[in-house]
Formats: structure tokens, sequence, C-alpha cells
């Protein structure tokens, strides 16, 4: 069974990309743009994002007595749902009430919370509620379902009664039916069936859900195949409080396995994918903790708010309680990108200040909420400071706070879109050293930042501020949870801007932050590390600031076109950009646009279908493969967008007709480097497709994917000499989800493995005279590659080395005359020996080995005898030596009879031939490896 990754998706998701049919008559391409396809790929039953670690807390109770809030009969009995989660490559970890009882059930330690036909006891039913109001998913199974009602999860009107029969009945049948295409049920079609046990399983009234507070928020899954009203199977996914939920009325014993792909999706989507992770400390007794029932702090039930809006924004939240292993502690910090110490009743140990300050400085987030110096908030607060103290922000000791408007900011990102923070008589602030005011009045300070090493830290002097019954006041929500998203930010490689929520109200009455905007969701899922904002002046100061990997700028409500001089010189720096705009209208002629690629064509004022010219192209297909032939969507937002003229320097993806000049709305710069859509994406909330996800989600996801792929430097070429030893070829890659890497030579693998992000290298050592091409590609965990080529050229440059043996003599007519030459090399060749300038032989030589050649034979005279030495590449050496033969003058004496006068004869020497040629010559090649001669005889002519 093919399954789906989680995909984090929210009622107002964005794509950006548009699709052909298949019946669309082709035209040919014009300049740049490609021909659409006409065979688009079928789209696959389960689309899985990405393949990831999912979590799973099996509820492990032996106590199968039902609890007196719950309502029905709870089994112990939970083996084959183990066993598929198991089966299914989740990490199963059965949760025990001890373990509950020791606070580790957490959102950092685990992702869904399965309540497989049984419900927490009465001392455990808070702490489970804190997993999922922190942002853990729970997956509950038929009587499950008492604890969902009897904690208000689901729903909400049943809090404190286990809500049989007004919400939830026992219902006999056997047979359930699939009612709406979900994550869920993304393995079956509407109208399948799915058999069980006949009995009484728990099911919702669908009737008195649509009552409820989170109707809208809800999904029916599957229904008693007698009366729909009876929803067996219903998916919660509430965009203001918690985690996801899902209810599903089947018997664990006997269990069906028709439920087997249902069970395994639903855990997968109910996987959060957080965009960080925020801890709240309570080991140090906070003044004021988030829930009625926490007790463990001076005052409880103060930040249900704040909790909730984190959590509803794309973070997860741990109560961080007293650990007997250590509270603050450096593996209990590193779960976590912010930090929350709110004002501490307890002292820390110089162990935890000392932790803490090692986990900012290495990234996190801290976020020290504080109040007034006096009473006994006066100790609080030198607790406080601390655990400040290797900052350059503490509390003031100057005193009580006014209940003031504070209204005086600068341009910190955190006070984006904030006119005024109230806070109600808290303290103040001190600043020392690089940190700074954030919010002040009339010179006293009310808020304060700092940057320590690759951490930050915020200090607000009000408890009151954030808290239930003040938090609406002024720009408090904004400004806090603006904090939260500036702290869980330091590693930020990626500048969102995104004016989405904005027209969130033209739709719905919800007021969203850009963090719940579709694009940042869509970046939470391929877990992208950014910063996002809403209003264009802080996000253009971050642009200049700081270095991106890449901008993005999603803008359907537009921006002031001066800042198109900005987005230029950002593109002009030779950086990647995604730009996400309409109206071009306004401003139709601009530098940048060729610099993108194209020029302004016309204006679309009404909703348009949107078609892919090439389907084949990776922002179609990777990760998610989309299955439909184009997009187009319901909303109508006025002007839609522009239609594009394509340059020589881009490629039309997509367009609102087949390839025709001037109706592009999808352009990607040859370079890679720049992508623009110039149709409005958010509109697409249909699901043509029928993955089971909004189209603009799909789109979304795969342009963030293609434009965030691996980044790979491109290495000069390189000309080694022969016999270079320690040199590699090497690249410096970077991707923040690396997976794997293949080298190629000459379009052979030659090296290939896991990839986790650094540089790699393959050695040239041992490699002939040649011209070699290596091409690395990378690839990272979307799907997404990107490769370079460098050209590795080994030359051989150097001349061989050879010996220069000595001159030789000898008297003509002796023998036993030689001489040898040595000449060494990587790449040997030839040798030609000349005599008196003359050629006389040729042959081959090996490197080391000795040339020995006889010079017997002379007759008397002076001989020159040069030998070359060539390598296989044509560079030569030579050496010349001169041989001597020496007349022989020994006489011979004869005496006769017959004559009284003597006689002297000398005994010739050899005929002598022409100079050169005149010898018999011995030559012997003796390897060094092994002795091999090799005898050459040049026989002398008479």
């Amino acid at each position: 069974m093919k399954r789906f990754a989680f995909i984090l998706v929210a009622s107002f998701l964005i794509a950006g990309l548009f699709f052909s049919p298949s019946t669309m008559e082709v035209a040919g391409p014009i300049n740049q743009e490609t021909s659409p396809n006409q065979n688009p790929v079928t789209q696959p039953e389960n689309a899985r994002v990405l393949p990831g670690e999912v979590r799973v807390a099996l509820y492990n109770s032996t106590n199968s007595t039902t609890p007196d809030y719950s309502f029905g009969s709870v089994i112990a009995n939970y083996s084959a749902v183990y066993d598929l989660l198991v089966d299914a490559g989740f990490d199963v970890t059965r949760i025990t009430s001890s373990d509950i009882a020791n606070y580790e059930l957490q959102p950092s330690a685990y992702d869904v919370l399965v309540l497989a036909d049984n419900v927490p006891r009465e001392d455990e039913i808070n702490i489970v509620k804190d997993f999922w109001l922190g942002g853990g998913g729970v997956l509950s199974i038929d009587t499950a379902i008492t604890y969902l009602t009897y904690e208000g999860i689901l729903p909400r009107e049943t809090e404190g009664t286990h809500g049989k029969p007004d919400y939830f009945d026992y219902v006999i049948n056997d047979i359930d039916i699939v009612y709406n295409r979900h994550p869920v049920t993304q393995a079956h079609q509407v109208g399948d069936s799915l058999t069980k046990q006949d009995a009484d399983w728990a099911m919702y009234n669908w009737t008195a859900l649509q009552g409820t507070s989170i109707a809208d928020e809800l999904t029916r899954l599957t229904v008693d195949n007698d009366d729909a009203t009876w929803a067996s199977a219903v998916a919660s996914d509430a965009s203001d409080r918690g985690g996801r939920v899902v209810q599903i009325g089947i018997p664990l014993d006997p269990y069906s396995t028709d439920y087997n792909e249902m069970i395994v999706d639903a855990v997968e989507w109910l996987t959060p994918r957080p965009k960080g992770r925020v801890g709240f400390d309570y080991s140090h007794k906070p003044y004021y903790s988030i829930d009625p029932w926490d007790s463990y702090s001076e005052y409880s039930g103060r930040y249900e708010e704040l909790r909730d809006d984190i959590v509803s924004r794309g973070f997860t939240l741990d109560k961080l309680h007293p650990s007997p292993i250590g509270n603050l502690t450096e593996n209990r910090l590193a779960s976590f990108d912010v930090l929350i110490a709110e004002l501490p009743t307890l002292n820390y140990t110089a162990a935890e200040v000392s932790a803490v300050q090692s986990w900012v400085s290495a990234g996190g987030g801290l976020y020290a909420i504080a109040d007034q110096w006096a009473g006994s908030l006066i100790d609080y607060s030198q607790n406080q400071n601390y655990l400040l103290s290797p900052y350059d922000v503490s509390v003031s000791d100057a005193g009580i706070g006014s209940s003031v408007s504070v209204t005086g900011h600068g341009t910190h990102p955190t006070v984006e879109l904030s006119s005024s923070l109230e806070p109600v008589a808290g303290g103040y602030v001190n600043i020392t050293g690089n940190a700074e005011s954030v919010w002040w009045e009339e010179g006293d300070i009310y808020a304060g930042a700092d940057i320590h090493n690759s951490g930050r830290i915020m200090l607000v002097s009000d408890i009151n501020f954030a808290q239930d019954s003040y938090i609406d006041d002024g720009s408090n929500r904004r400004f806090t949870f603006n904090v939260v998203n500036w702290l869980s930010a330091d590693d930020a490689e990626v500048l969102i801007l995104t004016n989405q929520a904005y027209p969130e109200n033209i739709f719905s009455s919800t007021s969203i932050h850009a963090l719940e905007a579709p694009v940042s969701l869509a970046a939470n899922e391929l877990g992208m590390p950014y910063m996002v904002y809403q209003d264009v002046a802080y996000f253009n100061r971050s642009l200049y600031q700081h270095s991106w990997e890449l901008v993005v700028i999603d803008a359907p409500w537009g921006f002031n076109s001066d800042y198109l001089d900005d987005f230029e010189w950002y593109v002009d720096n030779g950086n990647r950009l995604i730009m996400n705009w309409y109206h071009m209208t306004s401003t139709p002629v601009h530098s940048l646009y060729p610099k993108l690629g194209f020029k302004y064509s016309g204006d679309l004022s009404n909703p348009t279908s949107v078609y892919p010219w090439d389907y084949t192209h990776p922002v179609f297909n990777r990760p998610l493969d989309y299955g439909a032939g184009h997009y187009s969507g319901p909303l109508d937002y006025g002007s839609t967008g522009d239609v594009l003229e394509v340059y020589d320097n881009a490629t039309a993806l997509a367009g609102i007709s087949a390839p025709e000049n001037g109706k592009a709305t999808l352009v990607l710069r040859n370079d890679g480097k720049t992508l623009y859509n110039s149709y409005i994406t958010n509109q697409y909330t249909d699901d043509i497709d029928d993955s089971t996800y909004e189209d603009r989600f799909e789109v979304w996801l795969n342009e963030l994917a293609l434009m965030y792929r691996p980044f790979v430097d491109e290495p000069s070429d390189i000309v080694m000499e022969l016999g270079t030893t320690g040199q590699d070829v090497a690249w410096n890659p970077s991707s923040y989800k690396p997976d794997s890497y293949a080298i190629e030579e000459d379009s052979v693998t030659v090296d290939s493995g896991s990839w986790g992000g650094g540089s790699i290298s393959y050695s040239l050592d041992g490699y002939d005279v040649g011209t070699y091409v290596f091409t690395l590609e990378l690839k990272d965990a979307y799907g997404e590659t990107t490769s370079d080529t460098v050209e590795v050229v080994v030359e051989d440059t150097i001349s061989p080395s050879l010996s220069s043996p000595s001159d030789v003599q000898y008297t003509e007519g002796e023998s036993g005359n030689f001489v040898n030459w040595t000449a060494t090399d990587l790449n040997p060749g030839t040798w030609e020996l000349f005599v008196n300038g003359s050629s006389d032989d040729t042959g081959v030589w090996t490197s080391g080995s000795e040339i020995w050649m006889s010079v017997d034979g002379f007759d008397a005279g002076f001989y020159n005898l040069e030998l070359v030495v060539e390598d296989g590449s044509g560079n030569s050496a030579s050496d010349t030596i001169t041989v001597t033969v020496v007349e022989d003058t020994t006489t011979t004496t004869t005496t006769t009879t017959t004559t009284t006068e003597p006689t002297t004869t000398t005994t010739p020497p050899p005929t002598s031939g022409p100079a050169g040629l005149s010898m018999p010559i011995l030559l012997a090649l003796i390897g060094m490896a092994g002795v091999i001669v090799v005898l050459l005889v040049v026989i002398a002519k008479k």
C-alpha cells in the first residue's frame, strides 16, 4: 500500500501553477514557450509529500474498567492496531499511566496519541488534553469518543459530559460507506463499503455536530450504510485550538482489516509539521500558568489564548514540568526553538543558566516575560535577571510601571503591523551593549531584544499584557505572536512576504496571521526554515539586512511599485526568487521584468483556467504529481492576474491557452533562479486532481521545492599534470533536506551514496593523459535535483629524465665496451639512436630500465652517439657521448733466414665503413621489476 505522508492543510492554501486539458489543440512553441503535454500522467491514488518519522504513543492501559466520566465499555486488547502501526513504519511506543503521570506525553516527544477503544483515567485526562492543546494529533477508536466529548475536544459544547445521546450514540451496524474524499480516506473512493462485526459502535450525530462552533472544520469521512446522519468516522482540523483529531467507530477485537489504510493514513494526516516547537517553563513555578488545572504556579489559567495562538499558527507547545533528571538541561532544551520563561517564583541553578546560554548561543529563542520590581515580585524579578545575566537585557529595579498605552517603537521585526503595547502596571527593561529597545514611552523601555551569538532574546516587562484578559488590548496579540515568529527564525534561510492574510476577510470573517497563509503552511510541510512578513516595509528591511537562500513574494493584495527597485537589486545579486503578483497593470513597464524573462502583455479580470505547457517539468510533479490537466478556482479577486510575453532568457511553463505569444502566466528564467506567477494562485481552492488536497497547496509545495532545490557551486575545470597526487574534483553543495548524490565519469556512474549536506569530492589520482568529464547530481528529500559538470584534462608536459653516462675510449679491437642510459617518465614511449648524426636504430623503453649499447667493433676514430628518448605525449630528452677508438699500435716481428733485413707487420683494424654504420652494436633493455634483456645487433657494413 502506498501511503501519503501527512500534509499540513488549511481551508486557505496557495497554489501558483497552471495546467492544460489533454484535449487542447496544440500550437507550436513561441520563443521559449514549450508545448503542452497531451497525455498528462495519472494522479496516483495516494499522494505522499515527504517520508518522515512519525512518533506514535499508543495508550497502554490494562485497566478495562470504565471511568465515571465515560459511557460504554473499554477494552485492553489493541494488538491488531499496534502491529498495523509498526508494520506501517511508525515509531510506536506503548505509553503507560506511569509515563503520563511523569509528563512524558508531550508534542515534542510524540506526534500522535492513539486511544484504541480505551480512555485515560480520571487523573490523566488533563495531561492528555495538554498534549492535544499543544498541537499533538489524536486518533480515537470507538469508546474513546467519550474522552473527546468529555474534554470538549470534539465537540466543544460537550465539555464536562459524555455527550450521549445528543452528539453521539452507539449504533448497530456492520457496513460503513466512504462519504468524503479526504487525506484519511484517500485510499478509497466515495461509496466504497467497509465491513466490520455487526454490533453497536460509536458514531457521531452529524446533524448535531452541524450546530457546534467547529462545524465548518469537521469532515464526515464514513457513515452508516443505512443512515448517513450517523458518522462512523469524523476528522477535525480546528483552526483556532489544538491539534487534529480523527474518531473512528470500529471494533478492535475482532478487528476488521478493511480499515487498515484509513488508520495508517489517519496517523499520517494527524502528524503535525510545525514551523517550530515552543517550551513553556513550568519547572520554576511560573507566576502565571496556562490552564485552569495547572497547579504548579501562583495563579493558573492565564495564558490559554496565548497557547492557542501559538499552536494554531504552526507551532507545538510543551509544558516543561519539573523533571527528576533535570529541568532546563541542554538535552531537554534541544527539542525546542523557543523557550518561554514567565516570571519564575523559584530561582535557577548555575547549571541551568549555563545550559540556557549554550542553547541560545546555538540558535535558541528565549522569551522572558517579567513584571514590576515591587513587593514579593522583587525576588522573582531577581530570579529572572539571573537567567538573563549572560545577555544585554534585564529587568529594571525602577519599580512599578504605569498602565499606559506604549506607542514608541522602532522597526524591529516584532512590531510589524503593531501600533501600541498595552501593559498593566508592569515594570521596565534595562538594555546595555548591543541590545535594542523595542517598545518605549517617555524614556521608559517596556520591551527589549538582544542577539546572542546565533540566538535571540526578547524581554517584556509585564506578565499581564499577554494574558487572556488583556491580550486583545492594543497590539498585544499581534506583538506577542510576532515575537514567537522572530525568535523561531534564527536559522531562517527563506524570506517570505505574504499579504494573503488581508483577502481572507473578503471571503470570511477570519483574520489570519502571515504564518497561517498558504505559502507558510506549504513551507512548514517542507520543513523550510523561514521568516515571514505581512508588511512589505518590514520585509524589505530584512531583504537588505540578511543573506537569503530564497525570497518569496506572495502579493495578492499588491504593494507600492517603488519596491520593484528593491526586488530588482536582489535579483541583480544573483539570488533566487519566487514572485506571485497579479498587478503589473499598475506598472506595465519596469526594468525588473526583462531580468525575470518577460514583458507585460495584458490584464486578466475574471477567474480563468490555466494550463501547463510542459507537464514533465518538475514544478508540476515534484514532490507532488498534479494529475489534472488544468487549474481553476471559484474565488474572484476582481483583477485576477496578468498575461506575459516571454523573452529568450526564460521559459513559459503555463498559460491561459495553448502556447501562444503573450499568454503565459508562469515563467521560469533559464538559469533556474527566478520563478514568476502572474496569476493569483490563491484562487485554486478546488481539488481537481482528486488528490484530497487543495490544488493550490500542491502547487505552492512544488514551487517552493523547485526553487529551494540543492545548490551546488561551480568549481573551475581542472588541468593537471600527469602523476599529480592528492588532486580532487571537489564541490561544496548545500541543501536543507539533502538526500543523495551520484558522480558520473563520461556518463558512467563511478560513485554514489547518501548525502548529508556537506562537501563532495572525487580523487583524480591515477588518471592517465586524457580529457574526462565529471558530473555531480544531487537530490534532496523532495526529489528535486541539481547538477554540475567539471572537465578534467590530464596533460603531460614534462620531458623524460635521461642519465648522461661518461664518454668511452678503447683500443681498436678490444671487446666488452658498453654504454648504458637510464630514462624515467610516467608515460614512456620510444627511443632513437643517432651515430654521427644519422639514425641508426629505434625501439621502445620502460621507465627506469637501462638502455645498454655495445660499442665494440668501431674502427679507430671518433664517434658521436646521441640517444633521443620520447614519452607518449611527445616530450623528449637526449644525451650525446663520444666514443674514441684508439688505433692498435702493437707490432709483430718475423725473422727469416732468407734475408738479412727485418720486417714489421701491424694487424689491421676491422674494415671501416661510413661513420655510424661501421660497428656491431648490442642494445639491452633491462627492466627494473624483472630483468628483460633485449639485444639489438647492428651489423657493420664491410
